[in-house]
């Protein structure tokens, strides 16, 4: 299955260039792959989180040294057993090279760690309903080749779930009841194609080709909500709008690909990372943005979180079974 990219990306201090994105096409150097690495292979087991966050938390405005905003969104009840740091109102967002944290409590935006043996950038991550976070990554030489990892959120370690294969910039999970009764189910959109992947053996099958109308394309993000809804950032035109200038969000349906709504504008370019909390989508942007998307009438009004910083944000997300009400 081929996969297409929307620009060139520079990826620092990993000594190569990158492409990456998801409008464009270009071909795989099937012939120029590098030494297949000696990673530690994911076989199965469940392992036990320990530790705190290495780094602090970045303040990102004043009213967040007195708490922050009340974004009236509760914490996930998940049984006695859990650890409740896994479970509670945050969303990651990260670079091609670092995993930051948004807690939803505070409003704070902090660096997690650094992104270890995953060989390459990161270009999306996804948190299933056990909080596991899981990231694509791809070399500066197999361009058109990506490896599924499973991430440490707490350290950026990874562990190599399976072959090299060819998945998406644009990952999520489709909580239980959705794609599958009993299970919740990997998915993505490979340009206008919606997609599951299966995080045991790799395998990528269509679940909707052409999913999204006109020439619309993904522009790096989706979710997939516990209600079935899915939103999706793309670029590109259709019938209703061109999103050309800014990315646009488009509603599908999350069980079919089926296109429901195209929400408009989001107000920034590069929507790289998609993900949710309650009502409230969070955007992060390959322009170094941060942003929260609310639900209107018939569009979406972005307001921008203050960050002192501006990474070029590959992607998002959250746990597959966050809230999708206050």
């Amino acid at each position: 299955m081929s996969r297409s990219f929307r620009r060139v990306r520079r990826v620092t201090g990993v000594g190569f260039f990158l492409l990456a994105g998801a409008c464009g096409s270009r071909s795989a150097l099937v012939d120029d792959f590098p030494p297949e690495p000696d990673f530690p292979v994911y076989d199965g087991s469940v392992a036990v989180d320990a530790g705190r966050d290495a780094s602090p938390d970045v303040v990102v405005d004043d009213a967040a040294q007195d708490g922050g905003e009340d974004v009236g969104v509760p914490r996930i009840d998940a049984g006695p057993d859990a650890n409740p740091d896994d479970f509670a109102p945050v969303v990651f967002g990260q670079t091609a090279g670092t995993l930051y944290k948004l807690d939803l409590d505070t409003q704070r935006i902090g660096v997690v760690a650094d992104f270890n043996g995953c060989n390459g950038a990161i270009l999306d991550i996804a948190i299933d309903e056990t909080s596991q976070m899981y990231g694509v990554s791809q070399s500066g030489i197999s361009f058109g080749f990506t490896r599924l990892f499973r991430i440490d959120k707490r350290t950026g370690d990874c562990t190599l779930v399976g072959p090299r294969g060819n998945y998406p910039n644009s990952l999520a999970f489709a909580p239980k009841g959705i794609l599958a009764a009993d299970r919740e189910v990997m998915v993505g959109f490979n340009g206008a194609n919606y997609i599951a992947i299966d995080t045991d053996t790799g395998t990528v099958t269509t679940v909707r080709g052409a999913a999204l109308p006109g020439a619309l394309e993904s522009s790096g993000d989706l979710v997939v909500l516990t209600d079935g809804r899915g939103f999706v950032t793309v670029r590109g035109t259709s019938q209703e709008v061109a999103c050309t200038q800014h990315d646009c969000l488009i509603e599908f349906d999350g069980r079919t690909g089926a296109f429901v709504k195209n929400w408009g504008d989001v107000g920034y370019p590069e929507v790289y990372g998609l993900t949710y909390w309650g009502n409230v989508l969070y955007g992060f942007s390959g322009v170094g943005a941060v942003f929260r998307l609310n639900f209107g009438a018939n569009a979406v009004v972005s307001q921008r979180l203050p960050f002192p910083d501006q990474p070029t944000f590959y992607g998002a997300g959250s746990i597959s079974i966050a809230p999708t009400g206050p």
